[in-house]
C-alpha cells in the first residue's frame, strides 16, 4: 500500500521562554495524499505556522524544539534525516511560500539570480539554463515581459508581483509539495484573488499537492480539499471542505465562519467569538476552547476531548448531538440545543 505523500502524527514543538515553556504545536496529526490541498486554519497564536515550519524543521533550536511525534515525506521520517538529505529536501521535494515576500526576498540580488541559484542548487544545470529557467518560471506564474523583469531587483516588483516571484522560487525545482504559509496576507483583495487562483491553477496543472495555512475560512475553502481547525496548538476539526465549511460541528469552527462577512450580508449578522486564544503558558483546564464557547458543559473545564471520527469527520467536542429527527427540529444533549440553533441568534 502506497504511503501518503505527507504524514504528521502527534506532532509535538515546544519554545523555552522566560514565562516558561510553551507547546505551541501539541500532538497535531494529519495527512496530505498525492496532488491533494489540505488547510491548517486558526487564529493567530493556534499554532499553524510552527507546525508548517517543523514539517521542513525550520524551528529555530534554541529556543524551539521539535519534542516528539512524526514527520514522513514518501514514508521516510524527515526528523531522522540528515543535513546533506534535509538539503535537497528543502526546496526540492518541498518547498515553501512564507508570509512575506517583501522580507523573504534578497534584496541585494536580482529575481532572477534567486530563483536560478535555488534551480543549481538542486539540478545539473550551467548558470545559462537556470537563467532560463528562471525566466520561464516568471512567465509561469503570470509576470509581464519576464526576461526583462529576471533583471530587476524585488523592491522593483509590486507586492503582488514579489508574491508572484516568490512562487516562482519554490515551483522551480517541480515540487511534489509545496507549504504555502499565509501566502496572501500582506496583499489587497483583488491582488490575493489573483494569487489564490494562480495557487489553484498551479496545483491541479502539475499534479503537485499543497499545505496551505490559513486564519481565514473562506480562502481555504477556495484553494483545499481537506482542511484541519486548529486552536491552542491542538486540532478540533478535521475532515472535508465540503463537510467541515457547511456543516461545522465544532464550536470554534462555528465561531470562525460567524466571524466571517461574506458578500451581500448585513455587517450586524457578524458574530465574532468572544474573548481571547489563552497563551501557551495559561491555557485552561478541560477544553482548551471552554472559556469562550457558548455550548460549555461541566465536563468541558474538567476533561480534555479527544479527536472522534463523526459524521465522515474528526471532532475534539464532549458536545456532540445526535442528528435532528426531522428537519428544522432541534436535538439536544444534557438540556443543550445543538450547535446551530446555538449560533442562531
Amino acid at each position: 500500500m502506497t504511503p501518503p505523500l505527507l504524514e504528521v502524527e502527534n506532532l509535538e514543538v515546544s519554545f523555552q521562554t522566560d514565562q516558561g515553556t510553551v507547546r505551541a504545536v501539541d500532538g497535531v496529526s494529519f495527512t496530505i495524499e498525492a496532488g491533494q490541498a489540505f488547510g491548517l486554519v486558526g487564529e493567530s497564536g493556534a499554532g499553524k505556522s510552527v507546525a508548517s515550519l517543523s514539517i521542513l524543521r525550520l524551528i529555530q533550536s534554541p529556543p524551539g524544539e521539535i519534542e516528539s511525534g512524526s514527520i514522513r515525506f514518501r514514508g521516510e521520517d524527515i526528523l531522522r534525516m540528515d543535513d546533506d538529505d534535509l538539503r535537497q529536501l528543502r526546496g526540492g521535494n518541498i518547498s515553501m511560500i512564507f508570509q512575506n515576500a517583501e522580507t523573504a526576498l534578497n534584496p541585494s540580488h536580482t529575481v532572477g539570480r534567486q530563483i536560478a541559484e535555488t534551480v543549481r542548487i538542486h539540478q545539473d544545470k550551467g548558470k545559462r539554463a537556470a537563467w532560463e529557467r528562471a525566466v520561464e518560471m516568471l512567465d509561469a506564474v503570470g509576470i509581464p515581459d519576464p526576461a526583462e523583469r529576471a533583471e530587476e531587483y524585488p523592491h522593483q516588483f509590486s507586492g503582488g508581483m514579489q508574491q508572484r516571484a516568490m512562487i516562482a522560487i519554490a515551483l522551480a525545482n517541480d515540487p511534489a509539495l509545496i507549504i504555502a504559509d499565509e501566502p496572501t496576507t500582506a496583499l489587497d483583495v483583488t491582488i490575493e484573488a489573483s494569487i489564490l487562483d494562480l495557487l489553484s491553477e498551479l496545483q491541479e496543472r502539475l499534479g503537485m499537492s499543497m499545505l496551505f495555512v490559513s486564519h481565514d475560512l473562506n480562502v481555504v475553502s477556495e484553494v483545499c480539499d481537506s482542511i484541519g481547525v486548529m486552536y491552542a496548538g491542538t486540532i478540533v476539526e478535521r475532515g472535508s471542505v465540503g463537510r467541515v465549511y457547511r456543516d461545522p460541528r465544532h464550536p470554534y469552527t462555528h465561531g470562525l465562519l460567524n466571524s466571517i462577512l461574506t458578500p451581500h450580508e448585513n455587517v450586524e449578522r457578524l458574530s465574532p467569538i468572544a474573548g481571547r486564544m489563552p497563551t501557551g503558558t495559561d491555557r485552561p483546564s478541560g477544553c482548551r476552547f471552554h472559556p469562550r464557547c457558548p455550548a460549555a458543559m461541566e465536563t468541558c473545564t474538567e476533561r480534555s476531548p479527544t479527536l472522534r471520527t463523526r459524521d465522515a469527520r474528526d471532532v475534539a467536542c464532549h458536545l456532540h448531538p445526535s442528528p435532528p429527527e426531522k428537519p428544522g427540529s432541534a436535538a439536544t444533549v444534557d438540556g443543550k440545543e445543538t450547535l446551530e440553533a446555538l449560533y442562531r441568534d
